[in-house]
């Protein structure tokens, strides 16, 4: 599945999350070649983000345990393609399920729900939160608690870092009602109507 877009001949500097919380920084442009390995994945890891990320920017990863860790880009030294990365978020259990790069008027959608449901059947609650209200940590830190669980409720389903006036769209790309901004970086979320596909 396509989890980013990057200009191939671009000299930018990106970065890329895992979901076993690895990140890589690297420089463009990329080889003069039809097909390019952007890191080397330990065994069942994937990538789940990437996004341009110079030295002055901020990269955070959360985790379907509803972990999230805000850290500083300049801490991540550019490798070469062939590199595995280093240690962006420590995940003792779980997995990153958001890996991207925010700025100083983000806001982060969470959205919760049973690890038990089928499909998308269980849409959830929805929680929106501003991304400075997260406390900044180093680099291979656990992060901190960005959703409460409600009852019956055991993971985060979806996360994403959005502009300051997000849109929650479901799996057919229609909106839906979103809560407001909540001040409390790890309140609850509110029940939603429908399973959350996308947010901008």
């Amino acid at each position: 599945r396509v989890v980013g877009l990057i200009s191939w001949r671009s000299e930018a500097t990106y970065a890329l999350g895992t979901s076993q919380g690895t990140v890589k920084r690297f420089t463009g442009p990329l080889p003069d070649k039809q097909e390019v390995s952007l890191i080397a994945l330990k065994e069942l890891d994937e990538v789940v983000g990437i996004a341009e990320a110079g030295d002055d920017s901020e990269l955070t990863f959360i985790t379907n345990e509803a972990n999230l860790l805000v850290f500083p880009a300049s801490s991540v030294r550019p490798q070469g393609l062939p590199a595995g990365g280093m240690a962006g978020i420590n995940i003792p259990t779980g997995r990153a399920i958001f890996f991207g790069v925010g700025f100083a008027d983000s806001v982060v959608a969470t959205v919760s729900n049973s690890s038990m449901a089928l499909g998308g059947t269980d849409a959830g609650s929805a929680k929106l939160t501003q991304l400075a209200a997260y406390p900044r940590k180093g680099r291979g830190a656990m992060g901190v608690r960005c959703h409460k669980f409600l009852k019956g409720e055991d993971q985060l389903y979806f996360a994403a870092i959005a502009s300051s006036a997000p849109t929650l769209f479901d799996l057919d790309d229609n909106p839906i009602v979103a809560p407001t901004v909540d001040t409390r970086r790890d309140g609850s979320g509110a029940g939603i109507s429908d399973y959350v596909g996308s947010a901008y």
